[in-house]
């Protein structure tokens, strides 16, 4: 199983994170149990206090509201599966109100502004409505994104050609992703996608570089066709 903040808002001069669907399509592909959490304790980073920045340090869970779901889990006779999608269907938007109240409490209590909560309410209402919204809004930002990387350069990245490819990969279990692999090498009539991690100061990459590129390797490994511009 696994813990994932429905919201992680780490202030208004920092990233504010939502749970993803394709967060949960990872999940049901690999059989993994979510369990949602909230942060209902924070305090202000140290380190932006002279600076005058708001952003929060230290979140901490509401371990009671989690504790519960595991208890829930280890008695659970279905699979990841199903238990994910009976999750958000019935606590998603409980959930993520909560989360809203919390960060209120936390932003009155540390004097630290977090992000909109106007918006953020605009987005549960319209997931309430229909909740595969939930699933539109979060696909939407994981194709920005992935046309993002794709014609983002690291410093330390190289490329045999200097361009990065897009993928949008559909699963049986009606996941959908859209990925930005480093490249699609063409070597003696064989394709070959290329995931790359590099680092700067250690001798390996860090361990969630390596974890995504696995994740990724899973999807890739397991393809079963492939179309670009409609053509196998």
């Amino acid at each position: 199983m696994t813990i994932i903040p429905i919201i992680k808002d780490e202030g208004r001069d920092g990233d504010l994170d939502k749970l993803q669907y394709s967060t949960v399509s990872w999940m049901n592909l690999l059989n993994i149990y979510i369990v949602l959490g909230y942060y209902e304790n924070a305090e202000k980073s140290q380190k932006t206090k002279q600076e005058n920045k708001h952003k929060l340090t230290k979140q901490k869970f509401n371990n009671e509201f989690i504790k519960n779901q595991i208890k829930e889990i280890l008695n659970y006779k279905q699979s990841a599966l199903h238990w994910n999608k009976s999750l958000l269907e019935e606590k998603f938007t409980s959930t993520f109100q909560q989360a809203l109240n919390s960060y209120k409490n936390i932003s009155d209590n540390t004097g630290v502004f977090t992000h909109s909560q106007a918006s953020m309410g605009q987005y549960l209402k319209a997931v309430m409505l229909d909740f595969e919204e939930f699933k539109n809004i979060s696909l939407k930002g994981s194709k920005m994104a992935s046309e993002r990387e794709s014609v983002t350069v690291h410093k330390h990245e190289y490329l045999v050609d200097g361009r990065k490819a897009n993928f949008c990969i559909e699963n049986y279990l009606g996941g959908t992703y859209y990925l930005a692999p480093d490249e699609i090498l063409y070597i003696k009539d064989q394709y070959y996608i290329q995931e790359s991690k590099n680092s700067t100061r250690k001798g390996l990459p860090d361990l969630t570089d390596i974890q995504d590129g696995l994740f990724k390797l899973i999807l890739y490994s397991n393809i079963d066709s492939i179309n670009l511009n409609n053509q196998p």
